[in-house]
């Protein structure tokens, strides 16, 4: 089972990612795919907004929470995604 994607609607990070996932430089093709397909989903567990559903969200919760390392590819993609916002944003207070 795979992490539920929400709605239709792609998820976009406009303030740190105006240009978008795949031409931030910061993903790979397959990353900037998950994240604009589930992130939605992803951020809502992440924020504690949604409860997990399946077995593949319930491993990224505990991943959210600390209590397991990354594993799956949504696990990498969101390390990724908070990661690159924390640069962009060490960048910004830098300036």
């Amino acid at each position: 089972m795979d992490i539920k994607s929400d709605n239709l609607t792609p998820y976009y990070d406009d303030l740190h990612f105006p240009n978008g996932f795949a031409r931030s430089g910061h993903f790979t093709i397959k990353q900037a795919e998950l994240l604009s397909r589930y992130g939605r989903r992803l951020s809502a567990i992440w924020r504690g907004e949604a409860s997990p559903e399946g077995p593949v969200e319930e491993q990224f919760k505990l991943f959210c929470e600390g209590q397991k390392s990354v594993e799956s590819e949504y696990e990498k993609a969101w390390q990724s995604y908070l990661e690159a916002i924390q640069q962009i944003n060490r960048y910004i207070k830098a300036s």
